[in-house]
Order: structure tokens, then C-alpha cells, then sequence
């Protein structure tokens, strides 16, 4: 069965392994190897089960608890697969699945600063193989650190040769760094060597864009869209586009309407078509429009989110229902406690928008929107004391 595996006839080894444990139910092994079968048959729900059967029986297998994450990870139950990660590492300290799994894990959990801890410890210990190499890379992209990812993403090019991760990381990191150029020229080498992906044409439209290039780079959007229609990202910067190249708004909605027409529920699509009717002075179609995607999905806290912030300046009562119902469904990133505490504020509710502005001060005790509006809500908290 493990043969089989390896080969890639998943097919045959699962068979295999089901009759085999048909007959020897007590095979921890046999169930770790049906959980890889069936993870890599997209199996996720049933690889689980296969795999914490195993681990059941046999809970000292590190590939085993390796295993378990690696399934959660693509389940994108990131906490989960990080204990199940740690698990694997507390029995095997230096088991490289379980190693590049935890970079990958923390890296998706946006945990920048814990992956380069780790990064950088693996390689001080002599560890740093290519994936750790691409994770620290990947984390010093995600902090802003330009100039350091780029060096990183050199090395990691250098330890996986041929990796698009690695040289779409790379030209990205170049792009960040302003130099578009090298960016351009390393991205287009790498499509015509292959790497020719709705990422890499996404990301050479961005390059295109940072240049002044506009038609080449919605050129280049396109082309990503044509090889994955749903791709919000692309659609979203080709809109922006067309609106700054433009300055016509209907424009820019053409072919975004239709990528929303046909995926009514994406709601990355639907929150940038509300912003840039914003950008166009259109408040209250902004508005409208969110509101249409919350009848599809009246819970949606991501959608309740920016339509607080845009009914702010329309309606104030109607923008502190989308924020607190926002609130309720789990999103407090600063915006939207901004967005809650100036709704309370003028809505006449000073005390609770002070509430508000110190929660946004234990995020970050430098947040000036928190710092006017913790003064501001004092400020109406004292006359309504002097009213009294």
C-alpha cells in the first residue's frame, strides 16, 4: 500500500488498505496511510477520522499528529492543525513535515513575527532547509520588512530551484521594494519558463499598474481572469484601473458587475464595488449595494462591517445596527471600532463610544482615530453631565 501511494495510485492503495483493515481493524499504520490516501484524494472529512483512528491507537506516531495537522491546515482549521503540529514536534522535535507545517500554519494565521521566530531558530540550529527559507521569507513580506524579504527571497529561489512560490515571492518582494524593473523582467522570464499562473499574471498587472502602465497591466488582469473567472483580486484592481485611467465609474463597473452577476455571494467583490461607488461621491448606492448583499446573507459581519462605516455620514442610527451586528458576528478590527464608537458618539451614547476608543487603545496605544475620538466622546460625555 505504501507503494502504491508512492506512486500515486491512490485508486489501488486504498482498496488496499480498506481490506486490510476490514480484516485487522487494530492497524494503526494502515489508518495512517488510508488518512494520507484519502487526504490526497480530497477526502478531508474521512482522512480525519482515518488519521485520529490511528493516533488513537498508536498516539506516540509523530507523522501521524503530522498528519492530522497537515489535513486541519487544508480544512483551514489553523489552530487545530497547530496543536496537532505541536503535538508532532513535542515527539519529534526535528520531524521536517511537522517543521514546515507549523511555518506554513503561522504564516496563514498571519502570526508573522512568531514564524520568523521560529524561522530564524531552525536556521541557527542548522535546520533551514527550503521551505523554512520560503517561510521566512514569506513572513518578512508580510511585515513590510521589503529590502530583508527580498534578500530572503534570493536564498529561498536559490534552495528550491524552480519554485514559483519562490520567484512569484521574489518579484513581489522586488515590486514592494519599488523596484519594478528586476520585478518585471524575473516575472516574465519565469511565465515563459512555465510559471504562466493567474498569480503570476495578477502580480505582473500589479507591477504593469505600479509603472503607469494602466492598459498593459488590465491587459495582464485579464488574462488572470481568464484563467479563473472568480478571481476577486484581479477583478477588483482592474475596476480601480479603469475608474483612475477613466474617471468614469460606469466604466469600471462594466466588467465587475458581471464577475458579481455571476458569483452574487463574493463579498470581496461586493464591498470594492461599494467602495469605489464611495470613491465616485455615490454614498447612498454604496450603501444600497451592501445592504443587497446582506439579504443574501443577513449575517454576513463582513458586510455589516463596511456598511457601517459607509451609512456613518448618511444615517447614523443605521450605521451603529451594521456596527454592532458586525461586532456580534466576531470582526473588531480598528476600522470598524472606529466606525461603532463615532456611530454611539452621534447617536448621543458618549459613554460607550469612550468604551469603544479604549479597546481600540489596548490594540494599538498609538491609533490616533482612537486617541480623537476617546477625547471627542469626553468631551460630549461633560456637557451631557453639565445638562444634567
Amino acid at each position: 500500500a505504501a507503494r502504491l501511494l508512492q506512486a500515486g495510485d491512490l485508486s489501488r492503495a486504498r482498496t488496499l488498505l480498506e481490506q486490510l483493515l476490514s480484516s485487522h481493524p487494530g492497524l494503526a499504520d494502515a489508518y495512517w496511510l488510508l488518512g494520507g490516501v484519502l487526504m490526497r484524494s480530497g477526502d478531508f472529512p474521512r482522512a480525519e477520522r482515518a488519521v485520529a483512528t490511528a493516533i488513537r491507537l498508536a498516539p506516540g506516531n509523530p507523522s501521524a499528529h503530522a498528519l492530522l495537522g497537515e489535513i486541519l491546515a487544508c480544512r483551514n482549521r489553523m489552530e487545530d492543525a497547530e496543536r496537532a503540529v505541536r503535538q508532532a514536534l513535542a515527539l519529534a522535535p526535528a520531524h521536517p513535515q511537522a517543521v514546515s507545517l507549523l511555518l506554513r500554519v503561522l504564516v496563514a494565521q498571519g502570526r508573522y513575527p512568531d514564524a520568523l521566530q521560529f524561522a530564524d531558530g531552525l536556521i541557527a540550529s542548522g535546520r533551514g532547509g527550503g521551505e523554512v527559507l520560503l517561510a521566512r521569507a514569506q513572513a518578512l513580506a508580510a511585515l513590510h520588512r521589503a529590502a530583508e524579504a527580498v534578500q530572503a527571497f534570493r536564498a529561498a529561489v536559490a534552495a528550491l530551484p524552480g519554485d514559483a512560490r519562490a520567484v512569484l515571492g521574489l518579484a513581489a518582494s522586488l515590486h514592494d521594494a519599488h523596484q519594478h524593473g528586476p520585478a518585471e523582467i524575473l516575472l516574465r522570464e519565469a511565465i515563459g519558463k512555465g510559471a504562466d499562473t493567474p498569480e503570476a499574471r495578477y502580480l505582473l498587472g500589479r507591477i504593469l499598474f505600479a509603472q503607469r502602465r494602466p492598459e498593459e497591466a488590465e491587459t495582464e488582469f485579464r488574462r488572470a481572469l481568464a484563467a479563473r473567472r472568480n478571481y476577486a483580486a484581479a477583478q477588483t484592481i482592474l475596476a480601480e484601473s479603469i475608474w483612475m485611467r477613466t474617471g468614469d465609474s460606469e466604466a469600471a463597473l462594466v466588467e465587475l458587475d458581471a464577475a458579481l452577476q455571476a458569483d452574487q455571494g463574493n463579498v470581496e467583490l461586493r464591498t470594492f464595488k461599494a467602495k469605489l461607488l464611495e470613491w465616485a461621491g455615490r454614498q447612498q448606492a454604496a450603501l444600497a449595494e451592501l445592504e443587497a448583499g446582506l439579504k443574501l446573507d443577513a449575517g454576513n459581519a463582513v458586510l455589516h462591517g463596511a456598511a457601517a462605516q459607509t451609512a456613518l455620514k448618511l444615517d447614523p442610527g443605521r450605521a451603529l445596527r451594521h456596527a454592532q451586528d458586525a461586532l456580534r458576528g466576531g470582526v473588531h478590527t480598528p476600522v470598524l471600532l472606529s466606525a461603532c464608537g463615532n456611530a454611539l458618539l452621534a447617536n448621543g451614547r458618549a459613554a460607550e463610544a469612550a468604551e469603544i476608543s479604549e479597546r481600540m487603545l489596548a490594540l494599538d496605544p498609538h491609533d490616533g482615530h482612537a486617541i480623537v475620538l476617546r477625547a471627542s466622546a469626553l468631551v460630549k460625555h461633560r456637557e451631557a453631565q453639565k445638562e444634567l
